[in-house]
C-alpha cells in the first residue's frame, strides 16, 4: 500500500471519504501535515470546504498549491511540506470546515518524473 494511502487511513476517523476524495476535519490539519512530514509524503495542495450536511460540502475560497523548484525527492518533499505547514500556522477554523489535500509519496513522484521525461523526449 502506498504511503499516502496509509496516512489517509490513519486519519479516516477524522473526516469523510466521498468517491476518491477525503475531507479532513480542520482541527486535525496540523497532525496530518506532521504525519506527512514524518512519512516523507509531499503535500502538493489543499482546498477548504464547509460541511453543509453530513457528507455534503460546499467549496470555500481557501485553496493553495505548494510547489518546489527542487528536482530531487528529499528537497522537493521538504519544501512542499514546509509551505503547507506555514500556510496553516497560527490559523484556526470552525468545526464545520474540512480540508481536502493533494499528496504524493516518493514512488508516485518518481513515476511521474519518468513520465514527464518520456513525454518531453517525444516532443
Amino acid at each position: 500500500m502506498a504511503t499516502e494511502k496509509k496516512i489517509f487511513e490513519k486519519f479516516s476517523k477524522y473526516g469523510f471519504e466521498i468517491g476518491n476524495e477525503f475531507y479532513l476535519q480542520a482541527q486535525r490539519v496540523n497532525s496530518f501535515i506532521e504525519s506527512c512530514i514524518s512519512q516523507g509524503v509531499a503535500i502538493l495542495g489543499v482546498e477548504g470546504f464547509a460541511q453543509i450536511d453530513h457528507g455534503k460540502f460546499q467549496g470555500l475560497p481557501i485553496f493553495q498549491e505548494f510547489k518546489s523548484t527542487f528536482n530531487t525527492w528529499p528537497e522537493y518533499c521538504v519544501e512542499c511540506d514546509m509551505q503547507a505547514r506555514s500556510f496553516f500556522q497560527n490559523k484556526t477554523f470552525p468545526d464545520d470546515i474540512y480540508f481536502n489535500f493533494t499528496v504524493v509519496d516518493k514512488i508516485s513522484w518518481l513515476n511521474l518524473q519518468k513520465t514527464k521525461i518520456t513525454w518531453n523526449k517525444k516532443l
